[in-house]
């Protein structure tokens, strides 16, 4: 387990872990990346006080991973109507635990920052305060198999300035997931 900045991680890779989570989820489609049901926790905090929350037994979620030069990105979705996700960073096989944030508008607007000094941004990449992840093994795209997996994240602060800028946002989430291969052509 490693810690940074007063944050706990911790990431787990063991391939025995894709047959009990997979009892965890239900297939709804695999034809461009991977659609389940899946039981989730979301809560949503403003200024330390939780706003919001998801809990279901069968919440939809979609997953997949691809790749662009050395870098593969693993994105499991859990907003329905802005893009709130997790997404693992794989540089050289090493993964980055990330809480993504961005708009569902096409017209680019910047909403959100990470800290207060920056400049509002059209999407952020939040470093979480503490995550626990446990994957069936890492994504390969010449193999492009079937990833799955477990997120346990409370994300780090951050801004959108749809609210009043003073106000930071944070997530705690926990859930499964399967992720499979998505070629994007870039």
């Amino acid at each position: 387990m490693a810690q940074t900045k007063g944050s706990i991680k911790s990431v787990i890779i063991d391939s025995s872990l894709s047959d009990t989570i997979k009892r965890h989820i239900e297939l709804i489609s695999d034809n461009y990346f991977s659609a389940f049901k899946t039981s989730i926790e979301a809560r949503f905090f403003t200024n330390g006080v939780q706003t919001d929350s998801i809990v279901e037994n069968d919440f939809n979620m979609v997953s997949w991973y691809s790749s662009f030069n050395d870098t593969i990105d693993l994105v499991a979705h859990v907003g329905k109507f802005e893009t709130q996700a997790l997404l693992i960073r794989f540089l050289k096989g090493q993964p980055r635990v990330l809480f993504f944030r961005a708009p569902h508008d096409l017209g680019g607007s910047n909403y959100f920052k990470v800290a207060n000094s920056d400049t509002f941004t059209h999407k952020i990449e939040v470093t979480p305060f503490r995550c626990q992840l446990r994957l069936s093994e890492v994504p390969d795209t010449t193999n492009k198999q079937i990833v799955y997996g477990h997120i346990d994240l409370e994300s780090g602060d951050y801004y959108d300035k749809r609210d009043t800028v003073e106000k930071t946002h944070k997530v705690q989430m926990k859930f499964y997931f399967r992720s499979q291969y998505r070629k994007f052509d870039f």
